[in-house]
């Protein structure tokens, strides 16, 4: 993500360089009237979506040389595509102007919590001291 100008001109809460839309960064900055209150930075996160088509086991490889956890390449050139993020439908009722700025997903909101609790798994056992490096990339 490029900063926008405003983020490099006008001091604002550090979450908002986190919201990869460059619209809604912007708008929160110049109307931070609009933010509202209550804690925004994780209403954004739970309701944030990369929309990934594959396993959480497809995000993740060993690094050969290093035999430490990487992001996969392919999950890398997925992630920096805008057109691949989303917004759900809860954040369309509490920020109604910025529901044009970014793709709003109807059909719901993903369970984050067990998004993560699958996520936390594939990192255990990826890091299983047991296994090879090579086993852990065997399916």
């Amino acid at each position: 993500m490029r900063p926008t100008p405003s983020q490099l001109t006008i001091a604002h809460p550090a979450w908002i360089d986190y919201v990869p839309w460059p619209e809604i960064r912007d708008h929160f900055i110049r109307w931070p009237s609009s933010i509202g209150h209550g804690d925004v930075q994780s209403f954004f996160a739970s309701h944030t979506h990369i929309n990934w088509p594959s396993t959480h086991g497809d995000m993740l490889c060993i690094d050969p040389t290093t035999e430490s956890l990487a992001l996969s390449d392919e999950f890398e050139s997925w992630a920096k595509d805008i057109n691949n993020w989303s917004l759900d439908s809860a954040v369309e009722e509490h920020y109604p102007t910025i529901a044009t700025m970014a793709w709003v997903k109807i059909n719901g909101q993903v369970d984050f919590q067990e998004d993560m609790q699958a996520f936390e798994s594939l990192i255990n056992d990826v890091w299983s001291p047991t296994l090879t490096a090579t086993e852990k990339l065997t399916p």
